[in-house]
């Protein structure tokens, strides 16, 4: 094992603007391959949303598709490993992130409208 394929796991992914080569990827087992896609789903969309301050569920579904369909082609060489990425990405977003309900929601506004005062209040005191 390589360090690459010793790098592939949850969270644990480097970060940056070196995507792994073909080859490297064509190595890896297919779970190493799923978890691998879904960190760089997860880095993306952590970075779309840092840039722009939204939370991921105001982002459209053009958008999410987007990333997915990005993700999806950065890590696959054919139409079909592309298609079995950008499903396994859909699957994964629409099962592990989820939308507050209401009084989840209003509890993080109320929480960022407190943040907000005592910010205020520390600015003028």
């Amino acid at each position: 094992m390589n360090d690459f394929e010793r790098s592939v796991g949850y969270r644990s992914v480097w970060m940056n603007d070196e995507w792994p080569s073909k080859t490297e990827l064509q190595q890896l087992p297919s779970e190493k391959l799923a978890q691998l896609t879904r960190d760089y789903f997860d880095y993306e969309l952590a970075e779309i949303l840092r840039s722009t301050g939204e939370w991921h569920w105001e982002l459209d579904e053009d958008r999410l598709g987007d990333i997915a369909s990005e993700v999806a082609a950065r890590l696959s060489d054919s139409q079909e490993g592309w298609n079995d990425l950008y499903t396994l990405l859909r699957t994964y977003y629409e099962e592990q992130y989820r939308t507050p309900g209401k009084e989840e929601l209003q509890a993080v506004l109320n929480s960022r409208a407190r943040h907000e005062i005592l910010v205020s209040e520390i600015g003028r005191g």
